[in-house]
């Protein structure tokens, strides 16, 4: 070949046929679910801890959620998040965490402090297989994150986190 032609570097599979597909959508170890097909219960919470949640929502008393940040994307083949919240109080002690979207996902927890944290602070940590359920489950799609608290027979809802969930599997590795 004459010139300054276009070199095409080989294909990494050896193949010359077209070039493979998208990464492939992995599920991950299977989910957790305890209080339905798609409810996890922490044990530290009482199971009737979950009917303090009918109750109409009130205004104040809201969580704030700190992390994961609005607008975020999440990869379907990554099973680690740690979910961050502020509580308005420090007798608001069990929270529901749902993640709405064509399907709605619910965590009933504790506030975990973090070490050296402020008593305010809370968070938690989905088990891998829970938290690939439901990025497989609404891979290409979004959802809403809201955080709820007992407030008396209330219920205080923190505003929604709008989250996005990649339609395939990241490949190569994430460095934070």
């Amino acid at each position: 070949m004459g010139g300054a032609g276009i070199v095409t570097p080989p294909r990494p599979d050896g193949g010359g046929g077209a070039p493979p597909g998208p990464p492939p959508l992995t599920k991950g170890p299977p989910p957790d679910w305890n209080c339905g097909a798609t409810c996890f219960r922490d044990t530290i919470v009482p199971p009737n801890a979950i009917d303090g949640f009918g109750g109409p929502e009130t205004m104040t008393g809201k969580p704030v959620i700190a992390y994961p940040l609005d607008q975020s994307m999440h990869p379907n083949n990554v099973g680690d998040i740690t979910i961050q919240w502020r509580r308005a109080n420090t007798t608001q002690t069990v929270f529901r965490i749902e993640v709405r979207g064509t399907t709605t996902y619910t965590f009933y927890v504790p506030c975990q402090t973090p070490m050296g944290g402020l008593p305010e602070e809370c968070l938690y940590h989905p088990h891998e297989g829970d938290w690939r359920d439901i990025t497989y489950n609404l891979h290409g799609t979004e959802a809403d994150l809201v955080v709820s608290a007992q407030a008396g027979t209330n219920v205080a809802n923190s505003a929604p986190v709008h989250l996005r969930f990649t339609s395939a599997d990241v490949a190569g590795r994430l460095y934070y």
